[in-house]
């Protein structure tokens, strides 16, 4: 509380002996601990008092706290990437039945690494892919498939 250490405190109590002299310390060691207890006394009556006073706002706040939580759970990103993580967890369990899985030392499936995927479909099964970017990318890739390509035959 004060950041007072053996050294200071030591020296305080030299120099209040000093001071005060050895036949009144007693006396004024029960009088600084009288004080000492008034002044607990005093907090904790205010806390308990600012505890009372903030109580009808906490009741108030516990509402707003359950529509932060509905309106996360309806959150577009958060449901897409629930679907995803969903969707990904349904393949993994199906990578065991599928053709070209190649066997591995305990009997389990494992899929053939041929190649890396890439496309929006497998990003967005990904945790950390961004749901805005795949969409957009998509949309720019089907529009640049349904536009005629520029290039001329000589």
């Amino acid at each position: 509380m004060f950041n007072i250490g053996l050294g200071e405190l030591l020296f305080i109590t030299i120099l209040v002996l000093v001071v005060v002299g050895p036949e009144r310390l007693p006396r004024i060691m029960r009088e600084f601990g009288r004080i000492i207890r008034q002044i607990r006394l005093v907090v904790n009556e205010m806390t308990s008092q600012f505890a009372e006073e903030l109580q009808p706002i906490q009741e108030l706040q516990q509402p707003m706290q359950e529509l932060r939580q509905l309106a996360d759970d309806i959150n577009p990103v958060k449901q897409v990437t629930k679907i995803s993580l969903d969707l990904d967890a349904k393949a993994s369990g199906r990578a065991e039945s599928r053709p070209g899985a190649a066997p591995v030392a305990g009997g389990a499936l494992t899929p053939p690494q041929n190649k890396a995927r890439s496309t929006p479909a497998f990003q967005a099964r990904s945790p950390s892919a961004n749901p805005v970017k795949i969409i957009a990318q998509t949309k720019k890739r089907a529009s640049n498939a349904a536009s005629p390509s520029d290039s001329t035959d000589s």
